[in-house]
């Protein structure tokens, strides 16, 4: 079975960029102290981050769901990515509030 050869190249730009983004993460963290928690999970924060990107620059939207005690963190995000005073394109990042049926609340 034969490859294309882009396929390779493609994966070692993904692999280029998520390390980019890590060592761009890492530098961050350093810099300001209030994200001295993050240093710890930025090994999952990263592919996250990296994955929403992808989503976004392939045209797609990204939708936040969380649990009610984060809804806070949805409105945060959603509200200051898309701010008027940005001056650029709205980002499709949209937030999805639901009510969980009363068997899955705690």
């Amino acid at each position: 079975m034969n490859l294309p050869l882009e396929r390779f190249t493609r994966l070692t730009d993904w692999e280029t960029r998520v390390k980019e983004l890590l060592d761009w993460t890492l530098a961050t963290i350093r810099d300001r102290s209030e994200y001295g928690w993050l240093e710890e999970r930025r090994f999952e924060w990263v592919p996250l981050v990296q994955n929403c990107l992808n989503i976004v620059m392939n045209g797609s939207a990204v939708i936040i769901i969380t649990d009610k005690e984060r809804t806070w963190f949805s409105n945060y995000l959603v509200k200051t990515l898309n701010k008027p005073s940005k001056n650029r394109p709205v980002l499709p990042f949209f937030f999805y509030q639901m009510s969980a049926p009363e068997s899955y609340r705690s």
